[in-house]
């Protein structure tokens, strides 16, 4: 997530002042106490009331927490909003969130299956077929 965060802290300061004011408002509206930090409780309360159910079953937020304090700062929150914008999945077998190019396979369990590289890698030993139902999404077709 180091990545995507540094990646995120320069798209706020690149934005204009209005975009800026919004991303306060949105971590406003997850802080429900107004203690400046968002609480599991919270972070899983707002997402499955935003529909976000997907994501709030996850471990991200152990993921999104950074300096491991169980609680998410506005750092944190904005990287979670990046995620939730861009609606990009996360790796089927490894967890991690697909930053990258991925790979998917439809035929997976009843529905597709999202692949980091790395996964893929060793997921094409176990299956030899999956290479030819396999697509590979890039980052700039949907962010």
């Amino acid at each position: 997530m180091a990545n995507l965060w540094h990646f995120v802290v320069a798209q706020y300061y690149a934005a204009p002042w209005q975009a800026q004011t919004m991303a306060h408002q949105f971590f406003n509206s997850m802080d429900r106490d107004g203690n400046g930090s968002v609480d599991y409780s919270e972070f899983k309360n707002f997402l499955v009331s935003e529909g976000f159910e997907y994501y709030a079953g996850r471990n991200l937020f152990s993921k999104l927490d950074g300096d491991r304090n169980r609680g998410l700062d506005f750092w944190e929150i904005m990287t979670l909003y990046y995620i939730l914008k861009c609606g990009r999945p996360f790796c089927f077998r490894c967890d991690n969130f697909l930053w990258d190019a991925y790979c998917v396979y439809n035929e997976c369990r009843g529905g597709p299956c999202y692949f980091c590289s790395n996964c893929y890698q060793c997921h094409l030993q176990e299956h030899t077929f999956f290479v030819q139902v396999c697509c590979l999404y890039n980052c700039a077709h949907y962010c």
